[in-house]
């Protein structure tokens, strides 16, 4: 991966008389980037725009060496295309699966469901496949929305602080997971 080459304008309503708007220009090499700011200054906004969930009102977004979004050029890239995985703080998994049908969804290839098992085991939920996530703890759904996540085998990852709900140890072990 290349990494990020960011350079958007994002503008959304508000609650007050002016529309939030953010604008955000870096690039950032292969690896781990963080995004850090108090609460409401669009961390979040940034990281739906890169994933596609969000349209930035102009610039550009490129993930590991693949444009993603112009403006200019009418680029926009639907989320399925952009080979991005996120988790967000709060999960997100699909109830009406159990845990294992919820890791290999993203999948493709062959021996999805071994892989779909390897990945939980390397996230420390192998004892949840048979689970829903409204059976799961708020630490287990998050290692659940995580092995989902690498499952897929992103070319980036986004993280809305995934471990909120995890214990220090929890935390220490998935950081390392996600940076190797």
């Amino acid at each position: 991966m290349s990494g990020f080459e960011i350079d958007v304008r994002v503008e959304r309503g508000s609650r007050g008389d002016q529309p939030f708007r953010l604008d955000a220009k870096f690039e950032a090499p292969a690896g781990v980037t963080v995004l850090f700011g108090p609460s409401g200054a669009g961390k979040t906004t940034l990281l739906l725009a890169v994933l596609g969930a969000l349209r930035p009102r102009d610039g550009r977004v490129g993930v590991a060496g693949r444009e993603l979004f112009h403006s200019e050029r009418g680029l926009n890239l639907p989320v399925r295309q952009r080979n991005v995985g996120m988790v967000f703080q709060d999960a997100l998994l699909f109830p009406h699966m159990d845990v294992l049908r919820n890791v290999i969804f993203g999948m493709r290839g062959s021996d999805r469901r071994a892989r779909a098992r390897e990945i939980l085991n390397r996230v420390g939920a192998d004892g949840l496949a048979d689970r829903r996530p409204a059976g799961l703890s708020g630490g287990e759904r998050q290692r659940v929305a995580l092995a989902r996540a690498l499952a897929a085998e992103p070319a980036a990852l986004l993280l809305d602080e995934p471990f909120s709900a995890l214990d220090g140890g929890s935390r220490e072990s998935l950081g390392r997971l996600i940076v190797e």
